[in-house]
């Protein structure tokens, strides 16, 4: 069970997805992507690979009895935000178009722990979404194509989904513990999979550390200098993204700065 996976845009490009009518918009919320079946009265969730996730079962989503459903959202605490659909009551979803598909999703008699992302579609609502979870410090916006139809996996560039992010973040590997320290140091990998140290990021005293080889997701200002990440914040382990996936190629540079 496989969700659809977003680009990245650049800042220069936000512009073009605010005016362009094509595109409709949604807040890109800050949580782990998941796939949610409901099926035969089970519930079943997956990560971003399509695998079974980690998480309990524990989404709690009111339905019309036995009715099956397949979501795709970003769970944030036992909250699940859903700003997709894929199947409603076997009937699959994934021909519709973006924006006939957020119509039948906004429409569900679904209630509980469930939170239909809103979506703006002209050009004022878009930019008033945009300056909104600006000001607010929320993660970042998604455009869809309103005629894109739903499929899963990750295009090699640019695609009818894109998001873009209002600060960086990367996922990175633990590569030690710091002695002394309730902090990591973290690595990356360059062209042929060799590592690279980029600095250290420190945990919650309350948080316990993560394992070294472990992958975790930081949020930071930019990299620089052999690609050390500036003003790194720890955000949580990423038990869905692979170690291989951990490439200096997702950072974002300070201008003049190179690995």
């Amino acid at each position: 069970m496989r969700p659809q996976l977003l680009n990245p845009i650049d800042d220069d490009e936000v512009e073009e997805y605010l005016t362009d009518p094509a595109y409709f918009a949604q807040e890109k919320i800050d949580g782990k992507h998941i796939v949610y079946e409901y099926r035969g009265g089970a519930v079943y969730l997956y990560n971003k690979k399509g695998e079974i996730a980690k998480q309990k079962a524990d989404i709690q989503i009111t339905l019309p009895a036995f009715t099956p459903v397949v979501l795709d959202g970003e769970l944030v605490g036992n909250t699940y935000y859903v700003f997709d659909i894929i199947e409603w009551d076997n009937a699959s979803c994934t021909e519709l178009s973006a924006a006939d598909r957020y119509r039948v999703l906004a429409d569900l008699p679904i209630s509980g722990r469930v939170v239909v992302v809103p979506a703006a579609f002209s050009t004022v609502e878009k930019r008033d979404l945009y300056a909104r979870l600006k000001n607010e410090g929320k993660e970042g916006i998604v455009f869809k194509r309103k005629k894109a139809a739903y499929v899963p996996g990750r295009p090699a560039s640019g695609g009818d989904m894109v998001k873009y992010k209002f600060y960086a973040t990367a996922s990175v590997i633990v590569s030690e513990h710091t002695d002394g320290k309730h902090s990591v140091r973290m690595m990356m990998l360059v062209d042929g999979g060799a590592p690279v140290d980029v600095g250290s990021v420190t945990i919650g005293q309350k948080t316990p550390l993560p394992e070294i080889g472990a992958v975790i997701e930081v949020k930071y200002l930019y990299a620089y200098h052999g690609g050390c990440l500036y003003q790194p914040s720890y955000l949580g382990v990423r038990d869905d993204v692979s170690a291989e996936e951990c490439s200096v190629k997702q950072l974002k540079y300070k201008a003049g700065g190179v690995v």
